[in-house]
């Protein structure tokens, strides 16, 4: 589900997407790549990404995103729907007619420039509740969002030569 500017209809910003992605108990997405790149919350459910061929297992609140022309696919492993709220850059790539997008070819780890890779990196952002004392207010708890970045590059191969 796409969220529009309701006076003009296209996207909600003039350079920034912004998308709803909804996956039912065990939806499996086909891999594909985009010359944007996008950030992707997750709102509820838990399952995992593979970007540029790298495992990214995500849960509730957790945050990634996925580099431009990067192979990525998406999965839900729970028992619920999941859903996952996503900010690409595609107006901005549309508006200067650069905006691609393809199915993978037999390598889909591999993102082939001329006969080299480029070297692309994967985030993922792990939300967890932290809670402490607050011995002014009678001890009670207080809880604060804390925020551990995970910088997963992935395996590059040559290609050609």
């Amino acid at each position: 589900m796409e969220y529009t500017n309701p006076v003009t209809g296209g996207p909600a910003m003039p350079t920034i997407g912004c998308y709803v992605q909804l996956l039912r108990t065990g939806e499996h997405t086909q891999a594909h790549r985009r010359t944007s790149s996008a950030a992707f919350h997750v709102v509820e459910g838990s399952g995992y990404s593979v970007v540029a061929g790298q495992r990214l297992d995500w849960e509730d609140k957790d945050v990634f995103c996925v580099p431009s022309w990067t192979f990525h696919e998406h999965v839900n492993t729970g028992d619920q729907l999941a859903s996952c709220s996503a900010t690409p850059m595609w107006p901005v790539m549309r508006s200067l007619d650069l905006y691609r997008e393809e199915a993978p070819p037999c390598r889909p780890a591999v993102a082939r420039f001329g006969s080299a890779c480029v070297a692309k990196r994967s985030i993922l952002i792990r939300w967890s509740a932290t809670c402490q004392e607050q011995p002014t207010s009678g001890g009670a708890l207080r809880c604060a969002p804390s925020y551990t970045s995970v910088l997963k590059p992935h395996n590059l191969t040559l290609v050609g030569a």
